[in-house]
């Protein structure tokens, strides 16, 4: 049971590829290989093979004759097409041959019935063949990134897939074939097409992961709260408006919403007690209910970027314990200006007396100090707020000096160390994240 390298090869192609029955495996992959001797096949016992990320125009035809093969890897090279003795190959598990030239999926891979692992993403195929239904083994297939508008009926004979990605492709809709996958556990459909998700999802009972960003989705089907498994939803950048037909997925964990025109959170959010992620920025929403306060195990919570006027300050309470919090800063800036403005009279002089208080201060780190002296000679004001950052500083640093919080607060102000704000808008919002919920 040998393993051969590179160097190896090149030491048998000097000694005229004699046959060979020692050799298991072959790692060829970096090794800016532009042509693989017909002989390969006198590599008599070959079990694995990789020769990935080379310069390959075409593989020998002989590579059929390799029986022992479960394992070959082609990608990153420079492949049109794959010769028709690879059907022969009966005992291979696992073809990876994406990143290459390909235009279609050839009738001869359809016959690879023991095929477990199938990746062809990153080519410029358009067709998924019928005969694909004759992978009977296949759980897992990649096709990403490729010229896909759709799936042929005979996918629904791939019982045994259990990962299904098909990102970056021109599908319009998740057909009734999908989801007859009934032992699918991730369906990976972003950069699509897709105007909704359908009543049949229902049907995934195994699914635990669904990823729908950047399509066109307006619509999700209230039975997608019939998945009994469903853990994560990812249905970022779509067209949706309403939600109301998640707060029925009590498994979910993770559910990523933003850049939607969601205007509503549901009171039946609450419902989900599982839920740990929640990304609900970049929508229309104009309110937080109360609800949110049930969501007892939320460690990160983004509904920034909304036309939110209001959070009433036991719900700010709530969110300040959860771990990854990004608040929302009200967009027409109306009530924070106003809070500013009635509780103080900012006088330029007055940061002399400030500064030296925050360069002397034990908590707030070096770069933290560093980034207040740097942001504070700049006098541009905040396109909404109209207070420059020594201004909002000034106001902020007093209000820290009479809270009960005062240690919290400087923590939480040690936040834009590690930030990477290049406008005064940006440096401001990123010290207002850091002290909302205890000043406001």
């Amino acid at each position: 049971m040998v393993s051969w390298t590179y160097d190896n090869y090149i030491n048998w192609l000097d000694n005229k590829c004699e046959i060979n029955e020692d050799v298991v495996s072959l790692d060829l992959s970096s090794s800016n290989i532009k042509i693989l001797v017909d002989e390969i096949n006198n590599l008599k016992e070959l079990r694995w093979f990789n020769c990935g990320y080379n310069k390959l125009e075409k593989i020998p035809k002989e590579i059929g004759n390799m029986m022992n093969l479960t394992e070959l890897y082609l990608y990153d090279n420079k492949l049109l097409y794959l010769p028709n003795n690879i059907g022969l190959l009966k005992n291979l598990t696992l073809l990876y041959i994406y990143s290459n030239r390909l235009t279609s999926i050839s009738t001869e891979i359809c016959k690879l019935t023991n095929l477990v692992d199938f990746n062809c993403s990153n080519n410029n195929i358009s067709i998924i063949p019928t005969k694909i239904a004759n992978l009977v083994n296949l759980r897992r297939f990649s096709i990403n990134n490729n010229n896909i508008n759709r799936l042929p009926k005979e996918i629904a004979n791939l019982t045994s897939l259990k990962n299904f990605y098909c990102t970056h492709n021109y599908l319009t809709q998740i057909t009734p074939e999908i989801c007859e996958l009934v032992n699918l556990n991730e369906l990976w459909l972003d950069y699509n097409k897709i105007t909704e998700i359908p009543d049949n999802i229902g049907n995934l009972l195994k699914l635990t992961k669904l990823c729908c960003r950047h399509n066109n989705i307006s619509r999700i089907s209230e039975n997608i709260g019939h998945l009994p498994k469903l853990r994560t939803l990812y249905c970022d950048w779509n067209n949706i408006s309403a939600i109301s037909s998640l707060t029925n997925i009590i498994t979910i964990e993770n559910l990523f919403l933003s850049n939607n025109n969601i205007s509503v959170i549901p009171d039946e959010i609450g419902l989900l007690n599982k839920l740990k992620w929640l990304s609900l920025d970049n929508n229309n929403i104009a309110c937080v209910p109360q609800s949110i306060r049930e969501l007892k195990k939320l460690c990160g919570f983004n509904y920034d970027n909304n036309p939110i006027n209001y959070v009433a300050p036991n719900i700010l309470r709530f969110l300040n314990r959860v771990k990854y919090h990004i608040p929302h800063i009200n967009t027409n800036g109306f009530d924070i200006k106003l809070y500013i403005n009635t509780y103080t009279i900012f006088v330029e002089p007055r940061i002399n007396d400030v500064l030296p208080l925050i360069l002397e201060d034990n908590i707030l780190y070096a770069n933290t100090k560093q980034k207040i002296l740097d942001y504070s000679s700049d006098t541009s004001c905040h396109s909404i707020l109209d207070v420059n950052f020594v201004e909002l500083l000034v106001f902020i640093w007093n209000k820290i000096l009479i809270s009960k919080n005062m240690d919290n607060i400087k923590n939480r102000i040690n936040r834009i160390s590690s930030e990477k704000s290049n406008t005064p808008d940006e440096r401001m919002d990123d010290l207002l994240r850091c002290v909302m919920v205890f000043i406001f």
